[in-house]
């Protein structure tokens, strides 16, 4: 198994902002830091860098920054993708996510990473009440109860992601995510079969599956036994959930360092490495800003290197 992250939101002096490019020195300084702390690879993301817009000489340049560094891309990640059942242009919206080949490609990652909110996220968090986001009863977004054509339409749009992504050995892996058409395990396989390509598989965030409801509809334990055969890629964090029976919701607090919450990844991966898994373990630890992301990205990487030399 391999070791990846997310880019920070702060590296001194740099401090993300929407639509704010990270600057070329910022990003050698960081991926030298990751090299030295024993990470095989970064996964690029639309959140910050934006690589639709990037000319095939700006991807190339990022690639090569990762090379002189002893990275590789973990995985491309466009970001979240409302493809169907929020009305719009469906069809201009598949063609826009077949264009995440080429991207990918170029930066010379080996998977996409994929998310699909559902029917009612579209103006983004800001415009959904607090009341169906994470650990909501019933959340906005969620596949289930969607018409059975909206599933097979979804399934024929990322059909095409992967058939663009065969040629270049690219795989796509879709991100089980709170508020989207996959938020646990049983839609996550369901859609995985309508697909039916040898270059789609899953990304079993535990997290997502944990807080994606009040109650969630699956321990992680359960979802990793059933999602393990099929997982490509993994993000890896630990939070806590405390049910507010009262509001009939549940709170979480996310935590910085994987091995304290409510998620045992000594387990989750003894189950992945049964099941064969051995591709890249990627730190989310860009959610956040107010601790060191350094030293808790560090701590993560002594943290789970210990656990994966335990299975062998």
């Amino acid at each position: 198994m391999l070791l990846g992250f997310r880019f920070p939101r702060r590296w001194f002096p740099y401090r993300h902002r929407p639509g704010q490019a990270m600057p070329t020195q910022i990003m050698r300084e960081i991926f030298g830091w990751a090299a030295a702390a024993g990470f095989s690879g970064c996964e690029l993301s639309t959140a910050h860098q934006d690589f639709p817009g990037f000319s095939d000489g700006q991807l190339d340049a990022v690639a090569g920054l990762l090379a002189d560094a002893g990275l590789k891309a973990a995985a491309y990640n466009p970001g979240g993708f409302r493809l169907h059942g929020d009305g719009g242009d469906a069809a201009a919206r598949t063609r826009e996510l077949v264009g995440s080949a080429r991207i990918a490609a170029r930066l010379g990652a080996p998977t996409i990473n994929l998310t699909l909110p559902g029917p009612g996220t579209g103006g983004g968090p800001s415009a959904v009440p607090s009341e169906y986001l994470v650990g909501a009863r019933h959340p906005l977004g969620s596949g289930r109860g969607r018409p059975p054509s909206e599933a097979a339409a979804l399934a024929q749009s990322l059909g095409e992601l992967a058939d663009a992504c065969a040629d270049s050995g690219i795989d796509v892996s879709l991100e089980i995510h709170q508020n989207s058409y996959i938020e646990d395990s049983v839609a996550a396989l369901s859609l995985l079969g309508r697909i039916d390509r040898p270059n789609v598989g899953l990304n079993p965030d535990l997290g997502n599956i944990l807080w994606a409801r009040a109650i969630p509809y699956e321990s992680h334990e359960e979802a990793i036994e059933r999602l393990a055969p099929h997982a490509i890629y993994v993000h890896m964090k630990n939070l806590r959930r405390v049910f507010v029976a009262g509001l009939d919701r549940a709170a979480f607090v996310r935590t910085s360092l994987l091995e304290r919450g409510d998620i045992d990844w000594r387990w989750a991966l003894s189950v992945l490495n049964a099941a064969g898994f051995r591709g890249f373990l990627t730190f989310e630890g860009d959610y956040a800003e107010g601790w060191d992301f350094r030293r808790a990205m560090e701590c993560n990487a002594e943290y789970v290197r210990g656990l994966v030399a335990d299975l062998e």
